[in-house]
Order: C-alpha cells, then structure tokens, then sequence
C-alpha cells in the first residue's frame, strides 16, 4: 500500500528537531514529504546524539589503528588483541541528561547500555567503571544526584555481576545544572568470534529479543540529550518519561541468552545490534546501512509492554534490555529455544531485503519506505570554522610576572588539599560497587594506580588486564589539546605503575553548545591532543562517545560546561603476581621518586594548590604543568623492567595536590597506617613546587635498600631521574623536614571526611 498523503510541514519537522535545512534537504532527498513516522525516524536519526553531525569532522582525524587493534570505531565496542586467541572488547559511554532528570534510573541504564555494547560483540563483560562529575557537593540537589547516580550504578552492576573497579569524581560549578555520567566497559572473548552489525546479507530473518517494548524513552536520544536545564529549575514530566528504566535481572538474562545463541548457532548470525539509543530505529537503519542492504519490518510483530502503542512509539521507544539479529532463515526456532530457555520473549518482525530501502508496515498500511543510503547520514551542520589561531599552553612564566609568594604553613596546606573533594578518599562511594564478584580482581578502587583483573588461560597461566581512566577538566579549560596530552600521560603512567603494557584507548567526549566557535575549537583541539599523544604511545582510539550541549541556561545566557573529555586506557600484564599496590607495605623500606628530566618551572601551576592558593593572581592563572611525552615513554620502560624484576614493594603515580599528596596517600593503607619520613633541607627549589606541584613524569616507589643498585642502573639506562626522599615508619607521624611535619591520623581525617559528611 503507498504511503498516506503527508502534510507534515515545518511546525512538525522543527518539533522533533530539525533545522530549516534540514528538513529542505529531507524533503530533497526523498522527493516529498516524510511520513508522520518517517519525521520521528528522521528526527531521531539526524539528532547530535546519533550522528555526531557537529563533531565527525573532528573525530575522522583520531589515530585508530594500531598492531594490537581489531576492530576500531563503527562498531558497538572496539577490539584490541590480548594474546593468540582472545581479544578484549571495551568502550565508553555517556548518560548525562537522563541522569540529571533521573538520577537512578539514568545512570542504572547508561550501565545496562554500555554492558550490552560488550556483549553484542561476544564478548562477556569482565569489569566496569565510573567517570562523574558533579557541582559542588554542599547542596541538597547535588547530593540527591550523588546519591542517585552512585545507587543506580550500584543497583544495575552488582544485580548483573559485575566489577566495579575503577572510576573518578570530581566537582565544578560548571556541572552544576549539567551533571556528567560516564560509564566503562570491558569484556573477555574469543578473537575468532566476533559478531558485528555489518554483515548481514539478503533473504534472512529479521528477531528482535529481550524485554518487551514499551513507552520508556521516546525521542530520549534528539530531544532530551540536546535540552537545556535551567539554573535551579526542576525537571518536566516531559523530560522525565524520556528516560529509560531498566531492569538488570533482565538484562542479565539477556546476557546469557545472547552468549549462548552466539556460542552455539554463532554462524547463523548474519548481523547483531544493540538496541539503545532511537531504539528500533536505530538498529534496523544501521544494520541495513552497514551491509549495503534493506529490511521490510512489520511492526505489529514487535512484542509491546502497553497497550494501544502507536507505530512512532515502536519505533522510537529505548526501552531496554532489547536485542535486534539477522539470522538464516529457518534458523529462527533454534533460536527461540535457547532465548525461551532464559525468559527472553523473541519474535520475528522481518526480513531483509536486497532493495536498500527500510519499510515499516502497521495495521496493514505501510507507512514509512526509507532509502537508506540518502537518509543515513544528516546533512552538513551549520558550524563555525575551527580558528587558525591555536592556545598555546605554556609551563614557564615570563620574567614581568608577579609571582604568589611560597606557601607559609605547608601542614594546614596540606589538611586543606586532601580535603577538597576532587582528592578526597572516595571510598564510602566504590564501597556501594561490588568490586570482588567474579573472583578475578588482583586491585579494585583505591588500591593501584589501575584496575587489574587477572585473565589467565592455560597458555597464559598468569597473564591480566588493566584500565585506567584519566581527565583534567581544568587544564582543558586553559588548553584542551595540552589537556588531553595530560590525561593519556596520566593514564599511560599508571598503567605502567602496575607493571600494564598500554594496549588502546576509548574516549568520552562531553562539551557545551556545538555552534559556537569555542567548542568547535576544542572537539579539534582535544583530537590533536589526543593523536599526539597516540603517536608516542602507540594507544590508538579504538571506540568512543561524544555527548554535546552540556550547557546550562541561566536567564539568557548559556554557560557550557569546560572541556570534559575522559581517556580510559587498556592494558596487559604477563604476570598479575608481579603487578603493585599503590600504597605503603612495610615500615623499614625505602621512597624513592623517579622522575622524568627537564623541568625547569618555578611554581606549581595548573594544581589544585594553585587553584586554591592563588585564586586572586590573574596572571598565572593560564599556565599549565610541565609535560614531556617522550620523556614520559621512557619512564614507562623503567616501570615495566623494575616489574618484571621485582624491585618495588609499592609504586604510585604523582597526581593530584602534588608529591605531598601522594606520599600521605600511600601512608592510608587500608590495614594499617604508616609514618613517613624525609628530609628535604638540600633541596633549593620553592616549597610549593616541591610538595604540591603536578607537573608529568613522576612515579613513588617503595623499594628494599638491597635493590638500591639495581632501581638506579635501570634509571640511568633510560635517563629517568632517581632520588631518595624517605622511608617508611612505624610511628603515626608524617615529616618532611625541615617545616612539614604533623600526625598521619590528622592527615588520614582530613582525607576521609569530606565526601564522608555528604554521602
């Protein structure tokens, strides 16, 4: 049956979001008017959420391929090699908007979503992790989000059985009406058994499994991930019915369901799609776009939670734990049995077609008929050129510059840094996440620089990953391409610091309004940024997420949030017996410090000691810490040889609030806490720089003296610099001679009571 006359008209084009251009470019391509439901696809389909129309452009430069890759970004995750015969499978993805509207159910799904981007691709999820941020915590609406946000990736991780290992919080006023909700995933599979969504053929099957379809999300991923919230305005009914709800058990279900039928009926897979964002649209027009070929869907098939569901709702529900295949024909009730034997409704909507065209039927009228090759992709964004004229961060000051003075009292200095939320013990946070279940986590949260899971097989008896993943929202706000070096430097360091080959990154990219010139600038900068720091690494982009319009509207302007654009590296150990803890073991040992050459900066700029000690010097404001990627490649090697000889006892990256920091956190065992002493007198530079500066290319080591000799040889080897700077005590006391000195358990206080008073 033809499609029904249509006199849609620009109202209802503009409702689902489409600009003036748009919809002429829609009406162009089709050569009439779309279909009511045609609209809703198209709407969907074209939102920034779903095709990445004001960022591609930038992200088309990002260095994916590398040795170690296997499948790169297009997919649901991508794909690194581990050893022979394995591959691990990971990804990062944003829920920030559902997560501000619905705080538990927001970010119980952005987890539901991310693992089933896993598993889609046959892998089985091993691991999750946890990238928020948050306005500053001393309010009501901040802490119900905290609290909302940490519940429901607790709820839907731990009903699945899954780690939790890693993660990072941080706060800004920046986030406060616009809260980031950042999900990690990785998963464990056969290399051999790769399933995608590229490859279905004509003449198959059309299933869609898992959960019934209901009303939950319409329009989630175009109207709502592109809204603004207004300053200290609660959100609509309407706002919140487009978030998802999800339901774990189900998708634990599902889970198992889909790694059965890809275990056993593997080869009569044609293609698979998780379905997420747009929902049925989604997945139908990028399978069909990815094989070059077409579908025919009717939808009355398609089971329903609710009654009376209309065509558009079908098609635009994300509602969750649902699954779309392409299997052989005939295949179908083999299928079923294995689904059916989990509780997974499944049924059969389609089939594919050699046309490429998507058309959808209901009630027996066919009501949308999409050539899919034209509609794929929404036309070019109106959007400003990237400017000529790049920041470039500097590390040094010149010479006309007043200087703050050196700190006076470094004891009260310290209390101060570790009680600022972004240092803070965040342990009465992870402790909500199972980090144990599964039996194969070597270091959960706040016990190594990075996450490790052991991954053994019988060829590989001993060997693990690792994942570590890194942002400073502040220094990307100064520069975002030194920014996102910073970061990968950061990630890369601490994969290290468990004795971790870097392998691959995955990148969450969150900015404000993508029209204007400050943004546009930054999405190109933070890819610069990130290739250069690719090209030393060797860590190549492997999947991502970018999630735009992260703004707040405060009467008539509109203030972005900074440049947030997280790292999560990925890693491999041959030998997770030999990988470190990053805190102190026993009292006796040696602390040494290696650190890269070169730094010849004063002042400890682009700190948090900065930020809070200098917030009235206008004129260093703009300055950003020294980094040195090749230098910090260098370290790398210094770190994986002491490893494999097992000169540490303990190793831990410099981060956060400087060296100072670091020392008092490595004394915060979690059995018992030690003492620090050292003597610092000889050293000339300024005590700031020296106890809270934060440049690159630094690592505390626990060493035994015994392996004095040994440290220092594979230092020089690799021009890494080596310095003793203490050793580790019995006594409760924390000394840095000649002025710093006090009680480890003040320090241990100040640590833990900040987000402690709030949760």
């Amino acid at each position: 049956m033809a499609i029904a006359e249509s006199k849609i008209g620009w109202r209802q084009a503009q409702a689902v979001g489409l600009s003036a251009s748009e919809w002429e470019h829609l009406v162009s391509v089709l050569e009439r008017e779309p279909s009511f439901e045609e609209l809703q696809m198209i709407g969907v389909m074209w939102s920034e959420h779903c095709s990445y129309k004001s960022s591609k452009r930038h992200l088309k430069r990002l260095i994916t391929k590398s040795e170690s890759v296997l499948q790169g970004p297009g997919e649901n995750a991508g794909l690194v090699r581990l050893d022979e015969k394995r591959a691990i499978a990971f990804k990062v993805e944003s829920h920030n908007h559902p997560s501000y509207v619905e705080a538990f159910q927001g970010a119980a799904t952005g987890v539901g979503g991310i693992l089933r981007d896993i598993f889609t691709m046959g892998a089985r999820p091993i691991a999750l992790g946890n990238y928020l941020r948050f306005g500053p915590l001393n309010t009501r609406k901040q802490q119900h989000l905290l609290n909302g946000v940490v519940s429901g990736i607790a709820h839907y991780g731990n009903c699945m059985g899954i780690p939790t290992l890693g993660g990072q919080i941080h706060t800004d006023e920046c986030y406060e009406s616009n809260i980031l909700v950042n999900v990690f995933a990785m998963g464990l599979m056969t290399s051999k058994k790769v399933f995608l969504s590229n490859t279905a053929k004509p003449g198959q099957s059309v299933m869609l499994w898992g959960a019934r379809t209901g009303r939950d999300g319409i329009h989630g991923a175009s109207l709502l991930a592109s809204a603004d919230f207004e300053e200290n305005k609660t959100q609509t009914k309407e706002q919140k019915i487009r978030v998802q709800v999800g339901d774990p058990f189900k998708e634990k279900c599902l889970m198992e369901a889909t790694l059965e039928c890809m275990d056993k009926l593997g080869p009569k897979i044609g293609a698979i799609q998780d379905m997420g964002a747009a929902g049925l649209t989604c997945s139908t027009l990028e399978i069909s776009d990815k094989s070059k070929i077409g579908m025919k869907i009717n939808l009355n098939l398609v089971p329903m939670r609710e009654e009376g569901m209309e065509a558009f709702e079908l098609l635009l529900s994300e509602s969750q734990e649902r699954m779309l295949a392409v299997v052989e024909k005939g295949s179908e009730r083999e299928f079923i049995k294995i689904l059916e034997h989990w509780g997974c409704e499944a049924s059969v909507i389609g089939e594919t077609i050699l046309e490429p065209s998507v058309k959808m039927s209901f009630n027996g009228d066919q009501i949308v008929n999409l050539p899919v090759e034209k509609i794929i992709d929404a036309p070019p964004a109106d959007l400003p050129e990237v400017s000529s004229e790049k920041i470039s961060a500097r590390f040094s000051p010149e010479d006309s510059i007043q200087l703050p003075e050196d700190i006076r009292d470094e004891w009260k200095a310290l209390l101060y840094l570790l009680g600022l939320p972004r240092i803070a013990s965040k342990r009465n946070i992870f402790e909500q996440y199972d980090s144990s279940v599964g039996a194969s986590t070597i270091f959960g949260p706040d016990q190594a620089e990075a996450a490790v899971l052991w991954a053994g097989s019988p060829e590989h008896p001993h060997m693990g990953v690792a994942y570590k993943g890194a942002c400073d929202e502040s220094l990307s706000a100064i520069d975002p391409n030194f920014g996102m070096q910073y970061a990968m430097a950061e990630a890369y360091r601490a994969l290290a610091c468990v004795g971790a080959e870097a392998l691959a990154i995955t990148d969450g990219v969150n900015m404000g309004n993508p029209h204007t010139q400050k943004v546009q600038d930054a999405l190109s900068d933070c890819v610069d940024g990130i290739n250069s720091a690719i090209e030393v690494f060797g860590t190549a982009c492997v999947s991502g997420n970018v999630s735009l319009y992260n703004q707040t509207l405060i009467g008539d302007h509109k203030r972005d949030i900074k440049p947030t654009v997280f790292v999560v590296m990925v890693g491999k150990i041959e030998d997770v017996r030999k990988s470190k803890s990053n805190k102190f073991q026993e009292a006796g040992n040696e602390v040494w410090l290696l650190e890269v050459p070169g730094s010849t900066q004063a002042l400890p700029f682009g700190s948090a000691y900065a930020r809070e000690f200098w917030r009235e010097q206008e004129s260093v404001k703009n300055f950003v810490p020294f980094l040195d990627l090749q230098a910090e490649k260098h370290l790398k090697e210094v770190l994986i040889q002491a490893h494999e000889k097992n000169l540490f006892v303990s190793c831990r990256d410099v981060g956060d609030g400087g060296l100072a920091v670091s020392l008092a956190e490595a004394c915060f065992n979690q059995n018992e806490c030690f003492g620090f002493e050292g003597d610092w007198s000889k050293y000339q530079n300024r005590r700031d720089y020296l106890l809270f500066g934060e440049h690159g290319g630094r690592v505390v080591v626990e060493i035994k003296p015994a392996n004095r000799a040994e440290l220092i040889k594979h230092a020089m080897k690799w021009k890494i610099e080596a310095k003793r700077i203490g050793s580790i005590t019995k006594e409760k006391s924390f000394r840095l001679r000649p002025l710093l000195s006090g009680n480890i358990q003040d320090l241990y206080q100040a640590w833990t009571r900040s987000l402690g008073e709030i949760i």
